[in-house]
């Protein structure tokens, strides 16, 4: 019987977990459902043998991540062998996390279990992010973007500190079922630990004075299919002149920046006089500026992916090449290595294209540049377009400023410095969706600008310092105090 009842309690927690994991993740994730999905399985795994605590995490977790299956091998059309690796290695590295916290809970050490769980996850984390040429998608910070006071911690710590805290929260949550009076000391700790961020976070969304600049930013975006056509072509005549129209819609209702989406048509470079020209339209007595994603060529005949600025008072416009190219999709581009700036609307502004933010370092970069406002052309998967925007606004969050990003098949969204969104607007929603900002002008000051990922090296420290603690444990011959029957 108790064997029968060790399986049924596996099993409740593996699917609480998953179902928490789905729910709390993904493309349009409930943000407070991701502080749960830690609980059931580390609380489980306490309580099972080593191969059980590896096990009810890593099939947690996988059953959950399939909110994922249809849009990497759908939307995007990833084949089997990339899509099984990316929704097993989190699985994993959730596994691993729950067979040290059970390892180090089994020898009575319940304080540095809960630490080393989450700093296992926020160095796993952080190692795949490095290596991967998708940079930080699929972060659990991400899950917090509409919980202002949890996105704060981003301003300090970047993405990793806010993953460390859900998983710490987890972890402390299965360390103390059931309560015991001996844990009250690792609760009191663990309620410090969580509401020092929380409040911290309060503060700083609270205390936003009115910027004293601000500047109305213009978005449009149109949902054109495929490629970009090349603008000798009808079809890409056409398509310009759709959006010189938006522009010139959105010049009459007072936007001084207008931004258009990535690779909107396909430029030769000998015809990028024939793009600016066809661009500047609207208002004669009111300045505009509008930056274009476009396919074009460099002077040494390379194909890139561009975002051209395009000043209607004949300066020579700034060029971006995109940074960070999608493998398999974007092959033919050469990628760029350098930033723009830009000072048209009385502050500085950085110029990126839609996947370059999914990488940190890009917004460390503009934001020790002291930017006030980072404008984005993008192009989406349709249904990634929430997560991928909050992405963005991420970087905002971590370095101090605003962001203005239009997509197509995506979300046209401006946000201010601490990740509030000021105006959204869906690309699908007409032929050509337009929205108008007024964005506050204003650059903030962020430890993480100052100090970048030193959070991921404090975890790496402190993983350290609890596998050597293990290890002691292990040596001096200790057995462990709480274990199962199977192991």
């Amino acid at each position: 019987m108790g064997s029968m009842r060790d399986m049924a309690l596996r099993a409740g927690a593996i699917l609480l977990t998953a179902g928490a994991v789905y729910l709390g993740t993904g493309l349009e994730p409930l943000w407070w459902m991701t502080w749960l999905a830690p609980v059931p399985a580390l609380a489980a795994a306490r309580r099972s043998g080593r191969a059980w605590a590896f096990s009810i995490g890593f099939a947690g977790w996988l059953l959950g991540s399939l909110n994922m299956w249809s849009y990497l091998s759908d939307d995007i059309g990833l084949p089997l062998a990339v899509v099984v690796p990316f929704l097993t290695l989190p699985a994993a590295l959730f596994g691993g996390a729950a067979l040290l916290f059970r390892a180090l809970i089994a020898r009575g050490r319940a304080a540095v279990a809960v630490v080393a769980a989450a700093a296992f996850w926020t160095t796993a984390e952080y190692l795949v992010a490095f290596a991967s040429p998708h940079g930080t998608f699929g972060s659990l910070a991400y899950t917090q973007s509409d919980c202002l006071p949890v996105l704060q911690l981003a301003s300090i710590t970047g993405v990793w500190g806010i993953g460390f805290l859900i998983m710490f929260t987890g972890a402390a949550a299965a360390a103390l079922l059931p309560p015991r009076r001996a844990e009250w000391r690792l609760l009191t700790a663990a309620a410090l630990v969580v509401a020092l961020p929380a409040g911290l976070g309060v503060w700083r969304v609270n205390d936003a004075p009115d910027a004293t600049r601000r500047v109305a930013v213009g978005l449009a975006a149109a949902d054109a299919p495929g490629a970009p056509p090349p603008l000798e072509d009808a079809a890409g005549r056409e398509i310009l002149d759709a959006y010189a129209r938006a522009v010139d819609g959105l010049s009459a209702q007072g936007a001084s920046m207008a931004v258009l989406p990535e690779t909107i048509v396909s430029v030769p470079g000998h015809a990028l006089g024939d793009l600016e020209r066809a661009l500047r339209v609207g208002r004669a007595d009111r300045p505009l500026l509008v930056v274009a994603g476009l396919a074009t060529q460099d002077a040494d005949g390379h194909e890139r992916n561009a975002a051209l600025a395009i000043r209607r008072d004949g300066r020579e416009s700034a060029a971006y090449y995109k940074r960070h190219l999608i493998p398999g999709l974007e092959d033919r581009y050469r990628p760029g290595n350098t930033v723009a700036l830009i000072d048209d609307a009385g502050a500085p502004a950085g110029i990126a294209i839609c996947k370059d933010l999914d990488f940190p370092s890009l917004g460390r970069r503009y934001g020790e540049r002291d930017i006030a406002l980072m404008l984005v052309p993008a192009w989406d998967f349709g249904r990634d377009g929430w997560l991928h925007s909050r992405m963005a606004v991420m970087r905002g969050v971590e370095n101090g400023f605003a962001m203005a990003r239009s997509a197509r098949r995506g979300l046209l969204t401006a946000s201010d410095a601490r990740g509030r969104v000021l105006a959204e607007a869906s690309s699908t929603t007409r032929p050509m969706a337009t929205l108008t900002a007024i964005v506050p002008l204003e650059h903030l000051e962020t430890l993480y600008t100052r100090f970048g990922d030193w959070f991921a090296g404090l975890s790496a420290v402190l993983l350290i310092a609890a596998l050597s603690r293990l290890r002691a444990d292990q040596s001096t011959g200790g057995s462990e105090s709480t274990c199962s029957s199977s192991r």
